[in-house]
């Protein structure tokens, strides 16, 4: 039996294109695929041409009763226009192939996930949308890298608030099913009456997930959490949250990491119920936590207030604290729960005086269990409780500053130094940390300055 012939034979194509199949076999029937895999007589009959819109793979083979399937013809089409909208002026009914256009865009978000093939790009325009975007129910393709990932985000310039609702869930986006090199850019979740206590969770299954340019605000349990590794949270905003802790007082934070080799850079989080940052359960190893605003968290919520911190390191080896601002919490930095090898460089720690239950006011706890830590280049003003060092042997600490260091202005936030300031050229080099919060480069004087900002 002739193999079939499929027109055109692959290649690369922008929004649409009709394949058509052919037989030279009389009274065959042609079964095709388009996911790679091999055609029987219970895949796609062929009764006319196949419009694509997604990238995808045509495997056709020819059936004929009385005579041996005929070979398979296979050919690759490659979509270069892969870019969909979604929009309040939008409807569901729109196809896929419409939905490229800004004209005919889908309606709600998982409509236009629903149209994705790997590496491509949703765009969603302004408004308030009330999806909650799951893998259980509508699964998101990978993408291939960090050079090709599967892109949702907002339009540029636009606002674009997610308002989950609808049937109880446990957070607003989850992934846990083997998704991977998936960006969000510039969405804000709104928990505020929402029908899921957390924010955006990515499980095991998930891994190499960027959120970047977000929010999250106002959710019952914490803004965002991860298990797994290679995810990245980047210019986030982490706020609120902890409204109606269900898990009790000082249990929901602004993130909640439980991954490994995850960076978290450039974040603003304030104002959890818990902690800023808990990094805590499953293996850290690897974690960067870096030029982050922590303040003004361990507010309680409805479970109360519990014990918090500014940020805790724990359960991996290997984890990077350093250019992080962290003030008027209830203490500082908590290094507990067998970590191993932790470098915390360079960070500015001030005020962290709220009240919360078993919280001594420190700048940093070194818990018992750990090894192998270095507290280098900090400064660590009016924590009343300074360093507290209960590890044998003690962690190993230098060129740290516990006076004044004459902040610029630390009502405003402004933890900038001025001249003059014991901070200044005080500091030891420390390659890793080659340069400030704002991004200038260390040293800027004959050594390094303590604290997360270099004095220029």
């Amino acid at each position: 039996m002739a193999t079939p012939a499929i027109t055109p034979n692959g290649g690369n194509f922008s929004g649409s294109v009709s394949v058509t199949m052919q037989t030279a076999t009389p009274g065959a029937s042609i079964y095709y695929t388009t996911d790679g895999t091999t055609p029987t007589q219970s895949s796609s009959l062929y009764n006319g041409p196949v419009t694509l819109t997604n990238t995808a793979t045509v495997d056709a083979q020819g059936f004929m009763s009385g005579y041996s399937p005929s070979g398979v013809a296979s050919a690759s089409f490659t979509n270069t226009d892969p870019t969909y909208y979604v929009a309040k002026i939008g409807s569901d009914s729109n196809t896929c192939v419409q939905a490229r256009s800004q004209s005919t865009p889908k309606l709600t978000i998982n409509a236009g996930i629903a149209c994705l093939a790997s590496g491509d790009t949703l765009i969603i325009k302004a408004g308030t949308y009330n999806d909650i975007i799951s893998s259980l129910s509508q699964a998101i393709p990978s993408g291939s890298s960090w050079n090709a990932p599967t892109t949702i985000k907002a339009n540029s310039g636009d606002t674009v608030i997610i308002h989950p609702t609808g049937s109880s869930f446990c957070c607003a986006v989850y992934l846990g099913s083997g998704e991977s090199f998936i960006v969000f850019d510039g969405l804000i979740w709104d928990g505020n009456g929402a029908s899921t206590p957390g924010g955006p969770s990515f499980k095991d299954g998930a891994n190499y997930i960027r959120v970047q340019n977000s929010e999250f605000k106002n959710f019952a349990d914490s803004g965002a959490s991860s298990t797994g590794t290679g995810f990245q949270f980047v210019n986030n905003k982490s706020h609120n949250n902890g409204t109606n802790c269900p898990e009790g007082a000082g249990h929901c934070h602004g993130y909640y990491i439980s991954s490994s080799n995850t960076l978290i850079e450039g974040n603003d989080v304030y104002n959890n119920e818990g902690y800023g940052i808990q990094a805590y359960g499953g293996s850290l190893n690897g974690t960067i936590i870096r030029r982050n605003r922590i303040h003004d968290n361990g507010i309680g919520g409805g479970a109360g207030v519990g014990p918090s911190a500014g940020m805790v390191l724990s359960t991996g080896t290997g984890i990077q604290a350093y250019n992080n601002i962290i003030w008027n919490n209830a203490a500082g930095i908590q290094i507990q729960y067998g970590t191993v090898n932790t470098l915390v460089y360079n960070n500015t720690i001030y005020n962290n005086t709220r009240s919360a239950p078993s919280t001594p006011n420190y700048c940093v706890y070194n818990g018992s269990d750990t090894s192998g830590r270095i507290f280098e280049n900090n400064i660590c003003y009016q924590n009343p409780a300074g360093f507290i060092d209960v590890a044998s042997p003690p962690a190993v600490k230098s060129n740290n500053l516990m006076p004044d260091p004459l902040f610029v202005n630390p009502a405003a936030a402004d933890f900038h130094l001025q001249s003059g300031s014991a901070a200044i050229n005080a500091g030891a080099p420390i390659n890793l940390v080659a340069t400030d919060f704002d991004g200038v480069l260390r040293p800027q004087g004959p050594a390094y300055d303590i604290g997360a900002y270099e004095f220029r």
